[in-house]
């Protein structure tokens, strides 16, 4: 299985103060719109209740979330493995273990 990787902005690790659970919410929720764009944050949940590594996903930096979901976005691959070729979803988990 191969998949391309598209050129990365630089970027470094960043984070961002949440004063309250009512900011989070709202940051993922704008972050839910950008699921699918390169805008994407990396705060809101892309992936479905049955993905194997959703656990990992959920624990996992926004950067490493972020990265993923470019990458899958980049080539294709939907980002929910129940829109998934066989093909597709090898693919996905080649990606996951690459950035968790």
């Amino acid at each position: 299985m191969t998949y391309t990787v598209p050129t990365f902005d630089p970027s470094s690790s960043y984070s961002i103060e949440v004063t309250s659970a009512d900011v989070y919410l709202q940051l993922r929720q704008l972050d839910s719109t950008l699921i699918g764009t390169t805008d994407y944050l990396g705060f809101a949940y892309w992936w479905s209740g049955g993905d194997q590594y959703k656990h990992t996903l959920r624990e996992a930096s926004a950067w490493a979330k972020k990265r993923i979901h470019d990458v899958l976005v980049h080539n294709n691959i939907p980002l929910e493995d129940t829109h998934r070729t066989p093909d597709d979803q090898e693919k996905a988990l080649e990606i996951y273990r690459n950035y968790l």
